[in-house]
């Protein structure tokens, strides 16, 4: 009996609101808001730095990882929205470029937060959860009928795989910096969903 009085206890504490994950307690932002347009996520801009709303939990949600064919980026995660923001310039990117050996990550989460409170500017977005929508009503979840039914000129590649199982993208004249990325086009043609809408900076 006291041992089950314990047990009880234990997950009592475990619980409640203070032992919640970190990122369960970050504010989270006014998706409902948020539209993606050709250089834009809400207020997360191409070419511009994080707004200052946005850089709490900053040396948490950093992220340096290779994408696509050994790209460098740094950046950090949103949870809501599920937006991954790569920013010019950080730590991770550094020591890939010099070619020295890149340390663990938590020792590089200053130096990156510091950069994006430096203003260090926005050069990637990747959407990667609901939420987001272009004006014409279509972002992640939405399928090839919806988009095309929304841009009259969309068209359909297949592109190497930029961070995993997502080997097709749509793109429209609209949007010029924009794509719609799913696994594959033979999925996209069979009623798969968009995985993620992807924005970049022009070359």
């Amino acid at each position: 009996m006291i041992r089950v009085a314990a047990a009880l206890l234990l997950w009592a504490a475990c619980s409640s609101p203070s032992h919640k994950p970190a990122l369960e307690n970050a504010p989270t932002m006014p998706t409902s808001t948020w539209t993606i347009k050709s250089g834009a996520v809400g207020p997360l801009v191409l070419g511009e730095g994080v707004p200052a709303s946005m850089h709490d939990h900053l040396e948490r949600t950093y992220v340096g990882k290779m994408i696509a064919d050994g790209v460098a980026i740094d950046g950090f995660e949103l949870a809501e929205p599920a937006v991954l923001v790569a920013f010019a310039d950080g730590p991770f990117a550094k020591h890939d470029l010099d070619g020295t050996p890149v340390p663990p990550l938590d020792k590089l989460r200053a130096e990156a937060a510091a950069a994006v409170r430096a203003k260090h500017p926005v050069t990637r977005l990747f959407v990667r959860g609901a939420g987001p929508r272009t004006e014409r009503g279509v972002g992640v979840g939405s399928d090839l009928a919806a988009l095309r039914a929304a841009y009259r000129d969309l068209r359909v590649n297949a592109q190497p795989a930029t961070m995993g199982e997502d080997r097709c993208a749509a793109h429209t004249k609209e949007l010029p910096d924009v794509g719609f990325i799913f696994a594959s086009c033979d999925a996209a043609d069979a009623g798969g969903k968009v995985l993620r809408v992807d924005l970049w900076m022009p070359e």
